[in-house]
């Protein structure tokens, strides 16, 4: 029998590529490296090929920014966390990270590295490869990784509000949700919280928990009356 084949667009074969040559821990070294580059000075390492060789509070401190970041979000829209279930109410929740050029910056930091794991590729050639893709690359971020960050995160979220009986709101004010763990996803441990299936396409999975729980800070009252 005659062996099928396809084909690809000329002028799209860059966009295939790096489709195909992203991993689940290449977004995870986008989120490093986004933090890192807060602030000056910070040397980037080379791309993570496991979880377990980042600095764990600099990718732990990066993953809770983006989290609280989101929470804040839904706070400030005032939608119950619970109708985020539609993509562009989800995709609108990160908003303010998508808009950010250090973000963009820390993309293309790291496909440039990606697309350099190919040994025929020389330096130049790669920067003309990531200055085609880095919009795709940017689509893919959200797409792939920081909506799947929130499926996987907003249950736990709200287990947590519904085991305090707080908001999101009061949970902000209460330093939010911490990460517990970021373990491969056939771990068998299940945190408090987590009570639910991981997908197998998951590589990690995360782990979130909760321990600034303070009854003064849920609903305080009015200032003036206080």
């Amino acid at each position: 029998m005659r062996k099928r084949a396809g084909f690809i667009r000329p002028g799209r074969e860059d966009f295939i590529e790096i489709r195909d040559m992203y991993t689940e821990i290449d977004y995870y070294s986008i989120v490093l490296y986004y933090e890192l580059m807060k602030e000056e000075g910070n040397s980037l390492p080379t791309l993570l090929e496991d979880i377990g060789e980042a600095p764990p509070e600099k990718l732990i401190e990066g993953l809770e920014n983006i989290i609280n970041s989101m929470l804040a979000e839904f706070v400030k829209t005032k939608r119950p966390l619970i109708e985020y279930t539609d993509i562009s109410g989800q995709a609108k929740a990160f908003d303010f990270i998508m808009h950010d050029p250090l973000l963009k910056q820390a993309i293309g930091n790291v496909t440039l590295q990606v697309f350099m794991r190919d040994k025929r590729i020389n330096h130049e050639v790669a920067i003309q490869k990531v200055k085609k893709v880095l919009t795709e690359v940017r689509g893919n971020f959200l797409a792939v990784f920081l909506l799947e960050l929130m499926e996987l995160t907003l249950p736990q979220i709200l287990q947590i509000m519904e085991k305090h009986s707080i908001d999101a709101k009061e949970l902000l004010r209460m330093g939010g949700p911490i990460i517990m763990s970021i373990l491969p996803a056939t771990h068998t441990e299940k945190n408090l919280f987590l009570k639910m299936e991981i997908k197998e396409e998951n590589e990690y999975k995360i782990s979130l928990g909760f321990d600034g729980y303070d009854p003064d800070k849920k609903n305080p009252p009015d200032k003036m009356f206080g």
